[in-house]
């Protein structure tokens, strides 16, 4: 028996006994769509967070490989690249996790410090991730030192497992 039956006046021949009431029956159903729509609520904030981690993922995976692209025409701006996709999680990273940084605009630093002072990342990775920095600052800061093939390489590889393994 369904809510469209009650709102019909429609009473199937098989409930025809005294002690269907129709009226009970919509209820039920009533009640049952009600906790369906109150699951979905108390849900669907992780729900909506779960589809843009997933779409942020798919998308650095996509400008990862542009920055793996661009190795052989510029090892500078592959670098960049990736320390902008670097920056770019990092960030997100404080805001899944509702966490309030001192600067209006952070640097790698300033992310990696308040996600290490607040136990998102241990000390290995914080260090991992400040490696990966000086790695994107070199690249980003035209001085007297210039970003081998390999440094942004392992600077890719290592955007990558953060962005696999940082949450």
């Amino acid at each position: 028996y369904y809510i469209q039956d009650y709102l019909k006046g429609v009473v199937p021949n098989k409930f025809n006994t005294p002690d269907f009431n129709p009226e009970n029956e919509t209820l039920k159903n009533v009640y049952n769509q009600y906790t369906i729509l109150i699951s979905i609520n108390d849900r669907i904030d992780t729900i909506i967070a779960d589809i843009q981690t997933n779409l942020l993922i798919e998308l650095q995976d996509i400008e990862l490989e542009t920055a793996k692209s661009l190795l052989k025409v510029n090892i500078r701006s592959s670098g960049v690249i990736a320390g902008v996709i670097l920056e770019s999680y990092l960030s997100s990273i404080t805001e899944n996790h509702a966490l309030t940084l001192s600067k209006r605009n952070p640097t790698l630093a300033d992310l990696t410090e308040v996600l290490k002072n607040n136990n998102i990342i241990d000390t290995t990775v914080w260090r991992k991730i400040s490696y990966l920095a000086d790695i994107r600052n070199i690249c980003a800061h035209k001085k007297e030192m210039e970003p081998t093939k390999e440094q942004v390489e392992e600077l890719i590889a290592g955007v990558s497992w953060v962005t696999k393994n940082v949450f």
